[in-house]
């Protein structure tokens, strides 16, 4: 439901709060571009006070600083991650494939330590498996997300000693998002876990 919790009801603004930078970071994952504005917000945490003494025209943006510390900080990591500094790749730990007679051979054994191998950027199928990680960690968070907020949803009623809501929305809720979405990150996890090499 929508609207300001009755008192008594856990808040979940709190959760939003807390999650909604990590989510910016996903969604806006570039090393360069979270560096940047981890740098903005570092300069209005070191000097707010200044900022505010000076009515300067940023001084609005002081009260949202640690807001937009975390944001930056969380895109940074993202972009790491993703390996990806304005779309380019950076060879940060070598590679784990190596060009025989042409051809990009995966090395045995060898596991990329954190983030994207920069080889994939010449793979024929670059954008495609890029993109698809993207889209299947965006559906693991979201779902991770709403189903936060429907055991929310069961701890009010547990509180408020109300079977009616338990039994009759959350129960349902719970178990359309896992028929609708929650099967699709068994299956994501699954794919992720098994060993295509001999496939």
């Amino acid at each position: 439901t929508y609207g300001i919790p009755r008192y008594g009801e856990v808040n979940p603004g709190i959760f939003a709060i807390a999650t909604f930078p990590f989510l910016f970071g996903v969604m806006f994952g570039d090393i360069a571009h979270g560096l940047g504005l981890l740098g903005i917000a570092l300069y209005l945490v070191f000097h707010g006070d200044r900022l505010r003494a000076a009515k300067s025209m940023f001084a609005p943006a002081v009260k949202v600083r640690g807001l937009l510390l975390l944001m930056g900080f969380f895109a940074f990591f993202s972009g790491l991650i993703y390996n990806d500094f304005v779309s380019i790749p950076l060879n940060l730990f070598g590679t784990c494939y190596k060009e025989v007679k042409g051809e990009l051979k995966k090395l045995p054994g060898c596991v990329y330590p954190f983030g994207l191998d920069p080889r994939w950027v010449v793979a024929a199928n670059d954008l495609a498996f890029i993109n698809s990680f993207k889209m299947k960690l965006a559906i693991i968070l979201g779902v991770s997300q709403m189903s936060l907020g429907v055991f929310l949803k069961a701890c009010n009623a547990i509180h408020f000693h109300s079977l009616l809501d338990f039994f009759f929305e959350f129960v349902p809720q719970l178990i359309f998002l896992m028929c609708t979405f929650g099967y699709m990150v068994i299956a994501i996890f699954i794919k992720w876990s098994t060993d295509w090499t001999d496939k």
